[in-house]
């Protein structure tokens, strides 16, 4: 690659930052609090939280290696981790996050500490 591929690949990533930034200043324009801008305003509901937990979690490596691994060995084991992931996270979804709506949390910490006090908060 010469230096014309250096420069291009260099203006790209350049324009990729422009443009992730401003679509950042353009969406977080909205967000007058930390609730706002860490829980949604508490207007997003537990699926869809779920549903962003999963996204965040899973990655390239899941997504393409379990299905290539599953094919290589000729084994349905990775089957058992994409489902256990889901049914997981629904259960941690009804478990975990109404009670972190209802006490108004931003963290786990803040939910731990409410719950069993704050030496526990500072402990864990």
């Amino acid at each position: 690659m010469g230096r014309d591929g250096l420069v291009l690949d260099g203006v790209i990533i350049l324009f990729y930052f422009v443009v992730i930034t401003a679509i950042g200043l353009y969406m977080g324009r909205r967000e007058k609090t930390l609730n706002d801008f860490a829980l949604g305003g508490r207007r997003v509901p537990w699926w869809a939280v779920m549903a962003s937990i999963i996204a965040a979690e899973t990655s390239a490596a899941t997504f393409l290696g379990a299905p290539g691994e599953g094919y290589t060995k000729q084994s349905l084991a990775y089957v058992q981790l994409v489902l256990g992931l889901i049914i997981g996270r629904v259960i941690v979804g009804h478990v975990f996050l109404k009670p972190y709506f209802a006490y108004k949390v931003y963290t786990v910490y803040d939910y731990l500490g409410i719950r069993f006090g704050p030496w526990t908060k500072g402990y864990v």
